[in-house]
């Protein structure tokens, strides 16, 4: 390598990493140095320019992701950047034709669809600013009208405007658009919708229609704008906030969504609907407790709401209150006996509960409701499966594959039952199809992981007897107590995280103190969990003798009454005996501070069979297999900071 690149390689990494810890006039010289050099550099303008246009520096940053799109137009992250800076700048047109000519390089094809919707959202959003500036341009040049002029002729100009702003189509004519868009005339409806908001442009049930027909025939983006200029027009229309609600759900924008449907049902408290939706997206949030009290809600206000009670059903199994989830899909089950999605349901928390008798009738009766619910036959084969009634497993997980290709559940029930039936090769099929289905499924990256390493064992590894020797390498020591030095940013890093109260997990842990909001904490990316990640990584894998792969992290700040009633780390698949998994499952826990420990209850570690107490001290790591059970109190007046981690060997 000549020595100039071998510099510029090198000025390009500090960049990188100034820009990371937000040093950011210090990456900025180094980009700048590496242009100097090099002005084509595609990853220096590409840097450079998000830089800048995160300080609001949008011009000069766009001729700089062109630059870099121009260099390496097969990099998406290049033409991504450059299509969003367009955005950024109005200039949707050029937008769009970057969009084109991606799609002509292979690049792909959702980020594209992606960019699309985004660019119409954004386009449609300055419409309707420039359609409100227009409203209060209109506003404002009456009343300038007004000044100067004498009382009376005040008084006429302002009546002439409120006029103007009260002035509606007839009833009947609203009516007659009402039923065309209740009846499905799509094509009419849009066409009398549009002369209307001509028309009148402050009428906003026009445009309340004109966002349904939008909606209806696919037009999310121009059916968001419609629907934000009903609500622009009608404040206090709680329909309208509901709709907006709806509308942006289906676009992914769930904070916003909820927004909408909070402001409906404070407009009209008795809002069904609004009840309902609200809760839906509570629940996609993850935000499981406050999705229950809405969907209570909502049953209060109409207590044979069969899909309410089947929602609330789904809400309290994912609090693991199986026998509460029950009882709420039979009672929508008796309020709509047709309900096909409730027996699938059923079936599943009665699976949970290990009735699998009850859980296959559930599934069959979803089934004869409806013939296509691939779910519902995918679900049956893993009852068939746990029944040893593998033809019929592989039977119904064929069906369900053949009624729908893209429903990766499927691929992976698939897989269990090949590997349970001894076929591994076919099982690493059908995961590698789920795993392009859904890429983000920790599920099945685990499975496909676990899977792959078991081949490789199985192939490595045959005794004098020809047998496979599938023993993995167990810890020295159970638990096995290591250290590692602790540097005091990782400690603040963790604080200045998004994070929850231990309360409200709605597992082991309770009392006074905090919690990340999931389980992904080491995916952050700051660069001091990067560095944390890497060196925990080694550490499992030392511990194992093998690579490993990491299922949960996360980290927990107890304070004075902070806590964990004993439990295990056993879940999911763990409990699949076919599978085994939990040969190869552990779970560490590594102590940043250990807080105030002179008190009645200092934390001590408690394990189980045999029983064991740990006192932990700074950085101390404890690693013990994933189905031992701990516990531990603390009541010091100091912070406790600790990362745990679920892991398997692989």
């Amino acid at each position: 390598m000549k020595q100039n690149e071998m510099t510029l390689n090198q000025a390009m990494r500090k960049g990188v990493e100034a820009h990371q810890s937000g040093k950011l006039k210090d990456a900025e010289a180094l980009y700048q140095a590496v242009l100097k050099v090099m002005p084509n550099h595609s990853d220096a303008n590409h840097n450079l320019a998000v830089l800048w246009l995160s300080e609001k520096n949008s011009k000069p940053a766009l001729k700089l992701f062109k630059t870099a799109f121009e260099e390496n137009p097969k990099q998406e992250k290049f033409w991504m950047s450059y299509v969003k800076a367009l955005a950024v700048e109005k200039q949707f047109d050029n937008a769009m034709k970057i969009i084109k000519r991606g799609r002509k390089l292979g690049l792909s094809e959702d980020s594209a669809d992606g960019l699309e919707e985004q660019i119409n959202i954004i386009n449609q959003g300055k419409k309707l600013e420039t359609a409100k500036e227009k409203k209060d341009s209109i506003i404002s040049d009456n009343h300038q009208k007004i000044i100067g002029k004498n009382r009376e002729t005040n008084m006429s100009q302002k009546n002439k405007f409120k006029k103007d702003v009260l002035r509606r189509p007839p009833k009947s004519e609203l009516n007659k658009l009402l039923k065309l868009y209740q009846s499905g005339r799509y094509k009419e409806a849009e066409k009398l919708a549009l002369f209307f908001s001509e028309k009148f442009p402050y009428d906003n049930f026009s445009w309340k229609v004109l966002a349904g027909v939008l909606q209806q025939t696919g037009r999310i983006s121009e059916s968001l704008a419609a629907n934000q200029m009903a609500v622009e027009l009608g404040p206090q229309d709680f329909s309208a906030h509901g709709n907006l609600g709806v509308i942006l759900e289906k676009v992914g924008r769930l904070k916003d969504a909820e927004i909408s449907y909070k402001e409906a049902v404070r407009l009209k408290p008795d809002f069904v609907e609004g009840h309902f939706n609200l809760g839906n997206t509570l629940r996609q949030l993850k935000r499981y407790d406050e999705a229950e009290l809405s969907y209570k809600k909502t049953i209060d206000l109409k207590p044979n709401y069969a899909a309410a009670h089947n929602n609330l059903g789904m809400t309290l199994r994912l609090l693991g209150r199986l026998k509460d989830a029950e009882r709420r899909y039979k009672k929508a089950i008796k309020l709509k006996p047709e309900y096909a999605l409730a027996y699938n349901n059923l079936g599943n928390v009665l699976k949970d509960l290990g009735g699998l008798d009850e859980a296959e009738t559930s599934y069959r009766k979803a089934i004869d409701l409806k013939p296509d619910y691939a779910a519902a036959f995918s679900n049956l084969g893993m009852v068939l499966k746990d029944r040893r009634d593998f033809l019929g497993a592989l039977e119904n997980s064929k069906k369900a594959i053949e009624i729908d290709p893209k429903l990766s559940i499927s691929h992976l029930n698939m897989a269990i039952i090949f590997y349970v039936s001894g076929d591994i090769d076919s099982a690493l099929g059908s995961l590698k199809k789920a795993n392009s289905i859904d890429p983000r499924s920790k599920d099945i990256s685990l499975l496909l992981s676990i899977f792959q390493g078991r081949k490789s064992k199985e192939k490595a590894k045959v005794d004098s007897n020809g047998l496979s020797d599938l023993n993995f390498n167990k810890l020295i020591a159970n638990p096995l107590i290591l250290n590692r030095e602790v540097e005091s940013e990782l400690v603040a890093s963790l604080y200045d995280m998004n994070s929850r109260e231990l309360d409200k997990t709605k597992d082991a842990r309770y009392g006074n103190g905090r919690c990340s909001v999931d389980f992904s904490m080491l995916e952050d990316k700051n660069p001091i969990i990067k560095t944390i990640t890497d060196d925990l990584t080694s550490i499992m894998s030392k511990a194992v003798k093998s690579e490993v792969f990491i299922l949960d992290s996360f980290f927990n700040i107890l304070k004075s009454g902070g806590g964990s009633t004993p439990h295990s780390h056993v879940q999911n698949f763990d409990e699949d005996q076919d599978l085994d998994l939990l040969i190869q499952k552990y779970s560490l826990v590594y102590y940043l501070a250990v807080g105030d420990q002179n008190c009645s209850e200092p934390g001590i570690l408690k394990l189980y069979d045999p029983s064991e107490d740990i006192l932990p001290s700074p950085g101390m790591i404890v690693i013990i297999p994933g189905n031992r059970e701990h516990s531990a109190v603390y009541n010091g007046m100091k912070d406790r900071v600790m990362i745990g981690i679920n892991f398997y060997s692989l």
